[in-house]
């Protein structure tokens, strides 16, 4: 069932391109599961096993691109469970899996495209503005649209593509949460004892992490470009757990006012969905370094894990 279910979930994104994405972010889950339930000897042969029927599918289809990507959520949810199976706290299992196959995929990025004409990121400028202009054909619009789009396109693509580091790290580590943090769900409907961790809802980003938010913002305000670069890739991978510090905050006050369940999923779903609801939260999350707008350092914590 987890082989299966970690294909499926896979799939959807190769059957399905765009909406497909979003069932495919949880493809670990299945692994973290595997990994935390039965330890490295058995329940590595969930994501074993999906690599092996996965990766036949994946080529039987020609989808040879994506099949690296593949690898990566696996390894994702191999890591995940193996840190939940060690008792690290939370933040270490997130940090610890998100860092090592953000490292991994930057590496096979690299041998797999540093033979490319003009290096790698105007090979990927090249490939981003070519995806670009066919969705842009596609869409019906008159040639007037289409031309005024292309050069709107033709100055925002090489920003992205230099940014892309970091919004590669940032959706890392939030697909990391929120594949553990369902997969303690589904182990708690299991009855499966969880590691020692606090109620999610009282979670808090490290405090010296903001020094590196204000580390960034310095460099996008220094003269060179490459020093503008570095400082907002760092932005937007911080920036992503500062987004999860402020969820859980959402969270913790969503349960105490007695939210309705419909009505908080609407909340997370614009909270991951529009981008000005996220840079909300992802000000509430950073500002709560100071202002500990839970009061937990003044109230221990009565509820319990999960």
């Amino acid at each position: 069932m987890g082989i299966g279910a970690t294909v499926a979930l896979y799939m959807t994104v190769v059957l399905v391109p765009v909406t497909g994405i979003f069932a495919s972010v949880f493809t670990p889950l299945p692994s973290v599961v595997s990994l935390y339930r039965w330890g490295r000897s058995t329940g590595i042969l969930v994501p074993g096993g999906a690599a092996l029927v996965g990766g036949i599918f994946l080529l039987a289809m020609g989808s040879y691109q994506t099949l690296a990507y593949y690898l990566e959520l696996l390894a994702l949810g191999t890591l995940l469970g193996l840190g939940m199976r060690r008792s690290w706290s939370l933040t270490r299992v997130v940090g610890d899996a998100a860092v090592k196959v953000f490292l991994l995929g930057a590496v096979l990025f690299w041998l797999t495209h540093s033979g490319s004409e003009g290096g790698i990121f105007a090979h990927l400028e090249r490939r981003l503005m070519a995806l670009m202009t066919a969705l842009v054909q596609d869409s019906g619009l008159t040639q007037a649209q289409e031309a005024l789009i292309r050069e709107n396109l033709a100055r925002i693509v090489p920003f992205v593509v230099r940014i892309f580091p970091g919004i590669a790290l940032g959706s890392t580590i939030v697909f990391a949460w929120l594949n553990l943090y369902l997969a303690t769900r589904f182990l708690i409907r299991r009855r499966v004892p969880l590691p020692p961790w606090p109620d999610w809802r009282r979670w808090s980003a490290p405090e010296f992490l903001v020094w590196g938010v204000i580390a960034a913002g310095f460099l996008t305000i220094l003269p060179p470009v490459s020093a503008k670069i570095v400082g907002l890739n760092l932005l937007f991978a911080l920036g992503a757990v500062y987004l999860l510090h402020g969820v859980a905050i959402l969270a913790f006050y969503l349960a105490k006012w007695n939210v309705p369940a419909l009505l908080r999923g609407v909340i997370f779903g614009l909270v991951f969905l529009q981008q000005f609801v996220s840079l909300g939260v992802v000000v509430l999350g950073l500002f709560d370094t100071w202002f500990d707008f839970r009061r937990l350092n003044k109230k221990a914590d009565p509820t319990p894990a999960g």
